[in-house]
């Protein structure tokens, strides 16, 4: 079924002091313009490295449509303050940047290594499945595809019902734990690409990583009906806290939610972060995508992903009953 509307996302932000209450910033943090053509902006990391003085660095993925066919890539800006952006991004990573096939290359997250950096990133191979792959580079500017995947839905146990098979993964946030292994969080998308959770697996390299056993979010309760994904994980106060997209129409009302957790594995929702804001053009449909940092200055900014499309009017309700009904389910109106 053909979709009834040409999403418009772009960066928004919003900033708060605890984790908890978030206002939102201003304006808007990247979008389409003169010397930045592009369709969307969403799936961003942004930091402060040491060699830029205070100022801001930022990952992000942005599509255009060409001829009918969606062309992504990761491109890089800079900031002196984290709200306005140099719009003329580079781009780093795009779908002929590797010997290998890749496509729909998105969700850039970067680590630190030895003598370097490691830039996670999703995008489909040639049998149109999502994996998650990496990249390494000493200036962040110049970016080699390493080989093989990071994580990829092989290595899931084998599951009885297709409904519950992973058939895709996407979306990392990643965290060091105490004894120096690493954590990564992600999407997985279950029996079907609409249908998505967040899991998590650990390495001790950044490049071999086994699945932990289990589900970090699940979809299911009221709000996050058959989407808990795009995790963001960050530390506040000595307890984990993750940020998350959560979805009971996707991609209707999407909301971003806010979950604790004191060891990292068994989390507990605590509700609604951000909602979209139904009087503003630039995210009346959804918002989704959370990257949550602390600036230099003490505070926490969460980047996120404000997206408009078609008016939410009876019409566009219509268009996904009938998609739903297609499916056995039926909408819910919130």
């Amino acid at each position: 079924m053909k979709s009834f509307f040409n999403p418009e996302d772009r960066i928004l932000s919003a900033r708060s002091l605890d984790g908890i209450t978030w206002f939102r910033e201003k304006g808007v943090r990247i979008e389409s313009s003169q010397n930045n053509p592009i369709s969307t902006a969403f799936y961003c990391y942004v930091h402060q490295p040491t060699e830029l003085n205070g100022s801001f660095e930022m990952f992000y993925h942005s599509a255009r449509q060409i001829k009918n066919s969606w062309k992504t890539k990761i491109l890089r800006t800079v900031s002196l303050d984290g709200l306005v952006w140099d719009q003329e991004s580079l781009t780093v990573l795009d779908d002929t940047a590797s010997s290998q096939p890749l496509t729909q290359i998105r969700a850039p997250y970067l680590w630190p290594i030895e003598n370097g950096w490691r830039l996670y990133f999703s995008a489909k191979d040639t049998t149109r499945i999502t994996n998650i792959y990496s990249a390494r580079s000493e200036n962040r500017i110049d970016w080699s595809i390493e080989p093989g995947t990071r994580i990829e839905p092989e290595m899931f146990p084998a599951k009885e019902s297709d409904d519950d098979r992973v058939i895709g993964v996407s979306d990392t946030s990643i965290t060091r734990l105490s004894d120096g292994r690493l954590r990564m969080y992600f999407s997985s998308f279950r029996g079907a690409d609409w249908k998505q959770n967040i899991c998590s697996a650990v390495s001790q390299d950044g490049l071999n990583w086994s699945i932990e056993e289990g589900i970090r979010i699940n979809f299911g309760p009221h709000g996050c009906r058959y989407v808990a994904n795009n995790p963001s994980v960050i530390q506040i106060n000595g307890k984990w806290n993750m940020y998350f997209r959560g979805s009971n129409n996707m991609p209707i009302k999407d909301k971003i939610f806010h979950a604790t957790s004191s060891d990292g594995l068994t989390w507990e929702v605590e509700g609604i972060a951000l909602a979209p804001n139904s009087n503003c053009r630039k995210e009346r449909h959804e918002i989704a995508h959370p990257f949550v940092f602390q600036t230099s200055e003490g505070f926490y900014r969460m980047y996120y992903t404000g997206c408009c499309g078609t008016i939410l009017n009876s019409s566009s309700y219509a268009w996904y009953e009938n998609f739903y009904r297609e499916l056995g389910i039926d909408i819910i109106y919130d």
